[in-house]
């Protein structure tokens, strides 16, 4: 998976300068999924394809009045992240995950999520999020407002996007790392069954190690 542009040209370990700034948390916006390049690079928005090759998308919810954890993970998405330098803010993330493709590696868990009580892929085969908004809160970190859809119903979301790591790996280029976590409750989408059995808080945990194309493969 490789990468290029404009906006990956600027990220640097060096005291913030405005324009590394603008650019660093340009490429958290990248935050979730290792993509390829489709956009020229003379253009301002630079839309990028998911490769969930590189990503995980987690979940964790707590069960028996918090004694224990279920853990699980979802392994088929897709989706596009579009960036936009000249006006961060019509920067836009949209994925979407496949219900079926969840796995908790316990297949009793995994009888229950797949049910008509919980995700329901028979009726509702995908889970869906989208951005409006995206927020800077410090050079390596953004805040994605949005939307998540699950089993029909929609609802405000926001995620936390970080930027915890980036070096030059000889023979690989550029080499970022990001992790996404976020909240929502089961019972505003419809999930309503075992309480207190199962909590009724979901935790999300997105990591992403995202391989950058190396300057000199820009060239034409």
């Amino acid at each position: 998976m490789v990468a290029s542009g404009p906006a990956l040209e600027h990220i640097s370990s060096r005291p913030h300068h405005p324009a590394r700034v603008k650019y660093r948390w340009l490429l958290i916006l990248a935050l979730v999924f290792p993509a390829s390049l489709f956009a020229s690079p003379a253009r301002s928005a630079i839309l990028y394809q998911i490769d969930p090759s590189y990503v995980s998308i987690r979940f964790v919810v707590g069960n028996m009045f918090g004694m224990f954890s279920t853990t699980g993970y979802f392994k088929q998405f897709s989706g596009s992240i579009l960036l936009d330098i000249e006006t961060p803010q019509n920067s836009h993330v949209d994925v979407t995950v496949a219900s079926a493709s969840i796995d908790t590696a316990w297949d009793t868990a995994n009888k229950m999520l797949l049910s008509s009580a919980y995700l329901d892929p028979a009726q509702y085969p995908s889970v869906h999020f989208v951005s409006d908004q995206v927020v800077q809160l410090a050079p390596n970190h953004v805040i994605l407002h949005g939307y998540l859809t699950m089993r029909g119903i929609t609802r405000p979301q926001d995620l936390d996007a970080r930027l915890e790591g980036y070096q030059d790996q000889p023979g690989l280029g550029p080499v970022a790392d990001f992790v996404v976590t976020g909240q929502f409750n089961r019972r505003d989408f419809g999930m309503t069954s075992d309480y207190p059995l199962v909590s009724w808080k979901v935790s999300l945990k997105i990591n992403a190690h995202i391989f950058l194309m190396p300057k000199s493969s820009n060239a034409p």
